[in-house]
């Protein structure tokens, strides 16, 4: 499949029943309290911290070692089961005691249901990596989306039910089953009974070394949601939690997609550094091009954005949104480059980057946990500014880029989305209605950002056609 069209049906995968899965809990959510939320957000932190441990680095191991045996694929297959059941039952066990430490009782009986999801995610992982290796997304977003569709319909009939709470939790494990059913029944691939020990520890070396990098990074990513809900209470930790999962599903989903393409395809072509170089432009032009205006938006429109989505009961959360939109301005360079370090197997280099970088930020957080809520929210900016300069580092020291050159691929977007931002800002200060402000904003900023580009002929402008052009079909 042409990788420009692969990215097209990735994105779908990702966004589409994101989409979904966003506006069905929007439509709960208005049903519920930011306490509520809260509780259930708490539950979800645990359940994808042991979702990681249950991946092991395995999915991207397999990518890299590119020709792999079917005792290979089922090795990993029945460790990840495994792994999975171990874990769920540990959760289990300690259910109780999460629910007394945390002083919600409901926590208890919200972990026993919601930590099946672990056991379900591993149950279709190594279909889903089969998919990915032959570059076959448009199969796993029409998964993605009937599973969405199913699942979707099924909690917002339990909330209309007045099961409150449980929708949220039903919601996601009903789309999770789901998915995993129709993984099994449309991939080729099925396990055998075999095992082998000799051959998972050829992979080992590599996929745990990504295993440790992202465990770093997701327990960072969850420690907030920990500490938040312990220091405070359930209603900040509701607000925290939705905002970061709005700014995430516009952002980091955009990211996951092009890497979940341009990842294995790199891996073909890893001894070729020059080409390597090239395309790290390419798509770090590409990916904040594409990325920044979103976050610009819900920055500049935050409050507009909030109450019109999640009604005036959440108004509060509006600053959180802003600040979290900034800190996240800073992941696209971020995600490029730790994707490109995986490429060229310095995963070492990832590995202990990325821990120096997790002790300065559980710094900034155990600084900012006493200074109050809105505090913790600046640390979270300061945190992704050092996240970005230091892998901006390893990048000039291992990929030959300089630091200046880096700078100079962003500098475009990172100039026309201040005009943006400014035009936003001008525009809330005239004090029209929600819905005004919402639509007026929006009108300036598709204006802006697809006019300027287009007269000055930018770089990014030029990328962009491309893509349109190779996915029209072009052979370009």
């Amino acid at each position: 499949m042409n990788p420009v069209r692969a990215t097209l049906w990735s994105m779908g995968q990702r966004y589409v029943p994101s989409l979904i899965h966003i506006v069905a809990t929007l439509i709960i959510t208005r049903m519920i309290t930011p306490d509520d939320f809260g509780e259930v957000a708490l539950v979800m932190t645990f359940c994808q911290i042991a979702s990681l441990a249950v991946a092991s680095g395995f999915g991207e191991g397999l990518m890299y070692r590119v020709n792999n045996s079917q005792t290979m694929f089922s090795s990993v297959f029945f460790f990840n089961v495994g792994v999975a059941i171990s874990l769920y039952l540990l959760l289990f066990m300690l259910s109780d005691t999460i629910a007394i430490f945390y002083d919600m009782p409901r926590l208890s009986i919200l972990f026993k249901v919601a930590c099946l999801n672990i056991i379900v995610y591993s149950l279709s992982y190594i279909q889903k990596t089969k998919k990915q290796m032959d570059i076959d997304f448009k199969s796993l977003a029409m998964i993605s989306l009937v599973a969405s569709l199913a699942g979707s319909v099924i909690g917002i009939g339990l909330a209309y039910m007045d099961f409150g709470v449980w929708s949220i939790v039903l919601l996601t494990l009903s789309i999770n089953t789901i998915e995993m059913l129709l993984l099994w029944i449309t991939s080729k691939w099925k396990p055998t009974l075999t095992f082998s020990w000799t051959e998972l520890k050829t992979i080992i070396p590599y996929s745990s070394k990504i295993l440790f990098n992202n465990f770093v990074q997701v327990f960072y990513d969850n420690i907030y949601s920990l500490v938040i809900g312990k220091f405070f209470n359930a209603k900040p930790l509701g607000y925290f939690n939705r905002m970061q999962t709005v700014v995430y599903y516009t952002t980091t989903n955009f990211m996951y997609s092009m890497e979940m393409v341009f990842f294995p395809i790199l891996c073909k072509r890893k001894d070729k550094r020059e080409a390597l170089e090239a395309t790290y432009e390419k798509l770090l032009r590409l990916s904040t091009f594409l990325a920044f205006p979103i976050l610009v938006m819900l920055i500049g429109l935050a409050k507009p954005i909030v109450v019109i989505v999640l009604t005036e009961k959440w108004l509060e959360g509006a600053k959180v949104l802003q600040l979290i939109s900034v800190a996240y301005l800073f992941v696209p360079l971020i995600y490029i480059n730790n994707s490109f370090f995986k490429i060229m197997n310095r995963t070492d280099v990832l590995f202990y980057s990325n821990i120096i970088k997790k002790i300065i930020g559980v710094g900034i957080l155990m600084i900012t946990v006493f200074m109050g809520f809105y505090a913790v929210c600046y640390g979270v900016i300061l945190y992704y500014f050092i996240d970005a300069a230091i892998s901006m580092f390893c990048i000039h020291r291992y990929l030959n880029i300089s630091i200046r050159r880096q700078l100079t691929f962003l500098s475009h977007s990172v100039i026309i989305n201040v005009m943006v931002f400014v035009a936003l800002y001008l525009i809330t200060t005239i004090g029209m209605g929600y819905w005004v402000t919402f639509l007026l904003g929006g009108a300036v900023c598709g204006i802006l950002y697809f006019g300027i580009p287009r007269v000055t002929n930018m770089k990014e402008y030029q990328l962009s056609c491309h893509v349109v052009k190779q996915l029209k079909g072009h052979n370009l």
